[in-house]
């Protein structure tokens, strides 16, 4: 049982909140509560969920032996020993799988983005995120890739808008994130 509380803790099911935007693009076409678009674009956020929960454990895995060395991170469950890592490598890579197979099952698209999604955090995860501002540009695609997915699973056309003003906000919470990181590091 303490096994898959563990799983759950890593699985950071709390950052789910991010893909809510995927129900922007059925949201603001007034389609939300179409039977389809509410299907397609449902089935999409528990697929990128399961996608967002293997690239946390896949960056706990790579990043246990610092997480133990910090202050906080040293709970995690991987970095503190609680999940062996071989165990967190089956867990992550039975939930990129599961996440590839739901995106198949919506359309091309969404497999597509979810593998680019994918891909492209591993890449982070291992090098991009130590460059300060492409570290930023990468999470503000995150967003962006989120409301084409819900695009894609809700058969929703894109404004320009949604897309401009998805990757402002999220470049402005980014810079924002990695500002307080910044101070909070320098007060330490």
């Amino acid at each position: 049982m303490d096994f898959l509380k563990n799983i759950i803790i890593s699985c950071r099911p709390h950052h789910y909140l991010k893909n809510l935007f995927i129900f922007l693009p059925s949201f603001f076409a007034f389609k939300i509560f179409e039977p389809n678009a509410l299907i397609g674009s449902t089935l999409a956020f528990i697929g990128f969920s399961i996608a967002a929960s293997a690239i946390y454990i896949i960056n706990d895995i790579i990043d246990a032996e610092k997480d133990s060395l910090h202050e906080r991170k040293k709970f995690r469950p991987i970095a503190s020993g609680k999940i062996p890592k071989n165990q967190a490598i089956y867990v992550s890579i039975s939930l990129v799988f599961i996440s590839l197979i739901i995106g198949w099952n919506i359309n091309y698209t969404v497999f597509g983005l979810t593998s680019f999604y994918i891909l492209m955090n591993i890449a982070y995860t291992l090098a991009l995120k130590n460059f300060a501002v492409l570290d930023i540009f990468i999470i503000s695609l995150g967003f962006v890739i989120r409301i084409f997915v819900g695009s894609s699973a809700s058969n929703v056309e894109l404004t320009h808008w949604i897309v401009l003003l998805t990757f402002l906000l999220s470049l402005f919470l980014a810079f924002s994130k990695r500002r307080d990181d910044f101070v909070n590091n320098e007060s330490e």
